[in-house]
């Protein structure tokens, strides 16, 4: 009888028996075995195995690896029992799912996890510190010079509303700015909400692909635009489109092309070469056509193709072409882009 036949709970006790007499590394490596073991293995490691089989046990530079690569799994589990790991992040995480479904008024299991993965996954991929707070014991007072405890005050009303971004609810974010709208984008700068856990609200929004969120926050800046400088919008604009192109949320980059055409102006040939570039090194064919297709001539999309510096690579991901064959390359990417069922148009909800 082959591993994937075999009942669930056997197969469980199967891996955890395997996974705590051989080291992570090489755990890791089994699970490739079939998508059952894959499953199993996955989870005695992330799930269950103590921070030291990480930190300290041989090889380390290999399971350090592990870890890094998977912090949102790695706290998604230990946000309910620890095993071993250090308290502080899991509990920070269900302090906020808390906040959150009490705001929601959605307090089932099913949100709760769903809560739960969203909160882990925008902290662990985008907040720069992150490993170092799920590896340090944050209540010492020495850890606590490293990484501020400050930042993790869960009555931080930016932090929530970051936080409610993050799981895609507009209600729970109309709770916490209290009509206080523009405080989602004038507090503070994106580098300042950059040192927050879950970072900024739009970047939150963005990262976890909530568009009825992005469009909600969009539309409520319009409201307070004459309170900010003329570049400040474009600024902000510009940046969280290169953030939606990187971590490749089509229908927000969309929305936002078209927001920004529609506000600001047809984009330069400069920021559209800032914007192809991110996406050609992204490898995402259907972004680098909505991008082409934000407005500009043939003729100028041409010239931003030849002129970017990642154009070998261009024609690296999307065919192997000769140089006389560029215009045939460059044609079969500024048709309109495949439409992705879920870029249909969303509702913009309001607080």
């Amino acid at each position: 009888m082959g591993l994937q036949n075999l009942p669930p709970e056997i197969l469980q006790q199967i891996a955890r028996l395997y996974v705590n007499n051989v080291s992570v590394a090489e755990a890791w490596r089994m699970r490739e075995t079939c998508k059952s073991v894959r499953l199993c293995i996955e989870y005695e490691v992330l799930a269950r195995q103590p921070l030291g089989a990480f930190l300290h046990a041989t090889p380390i530079r290999i399971n350090r690896k592990i870890l890094e690569w998977n912090i949102d799994k790695y706290l998604f589990h230990r946000v309910d029992s620890l095993y071993g790991a250090y308290p502080f992040i899991p509990n920070f995480i269900r302090t906020m799912v808390d906040i959150l479904v009490q705001a929601a008024g959605r307090d089932t299991q099913e949100v709760r996890l769903r809560y739960t993965e969203s909160l882990c996954k925008t902290f662990a991929d985008t907040y720069k510190d992150a490993f170092d707070c799920i590896t340090t014991d944050m209540t010492v007072s020495i850890a606590r010079g490293k990484v501020s405890t400050s930042l993790f005050d869960t009555d931080n009303v930016h932090t929530r509303v970051a936080a409610a971004a993050a799981v895609g609810s507009c209600r729970a974010i109309g709770i916490f700015v209290a009509g206080a709208y523009e405080m989602l984008w004038r507090d503070y700068n994106l580098s300042e909400w950059d040192s927050l856990p879950f970072g900024s609200p739009l970047n939150a929004a963005t990262f976890c692909g909530r568009l009825t969120v992005v469009k909600a926050i969009i539309k409520r800046s319009e409201v307070h635009k004459g309170d900010m400088s003329d570049k400040f919008f474009p600024d902000v604009c510009e940046q969280v489109l290169i953030n939606s192109i990187e971590w490749q949320q089509e229908h927000i980059a969309k929305f936002l092309l078209e927001h920004y055409n529609k506000t600001f102006g047809r984009p330069s040939a400069e920021a559209l070469t800032r914007w192809s570039n991110v996406a050609i090194e992204a490898g995402n064919e259907n972004l680098v056509s909505i991008i082409f297709n934000a407005g500009t001539s043939r003729l100028c999309r041409l010239i931003i193709v030849v002129a970017s510096p990642t154009f070998c690579l261009f024609v690296r991901l999307f065919g192997q072409h000769s140089i006389g064959s560029l215009d045939r390359i460059f044609f079969a990417f500024i048709r309109p882009p495949r439409q992705n069922r879920s870029s249909a148009s969303s509702p913009v909800e309001s607080w």
